[in-house]
């Protein structure tokens, strides 16, 4: 989902910077859509992998589909 948010900013962005009479408040607030959506983009990646890594420090109940035995849940087996 936060990938497809930073897409529409980016797309937005690109759409108001090829118009020939640009408004510059339109395109900074479009540019931090896309600077929020890299940053949540980021820490959503990081907080996947310590948890597929079994970090104590991740965040606890996700759950990510393609996540095998291999990396066991943080909240232990069978839950």
């Amino acid at each position: 989902m936060v990938l497809l948010g930073t897409l529409a900013w980016t797309l937005a962005l690109l759409a108001h910077m090829l118009m020939f009479e640009v408004d510059m408040r339109t395109v900074i607030l479009c540019a931090v859509g896309v600077g929020v959506g890299a940053v949540g983009t980021a820490v959503y990646a990081l907080q996947r992998r310590a948890v597929l890594r079994g970090s104590a420090g991740a965040q606890q109940g996700l759950d990510f589909a393609g996540a095998s035995d291999d990396h066991p849940r943080a909240d232990g087996p069978g839950v």
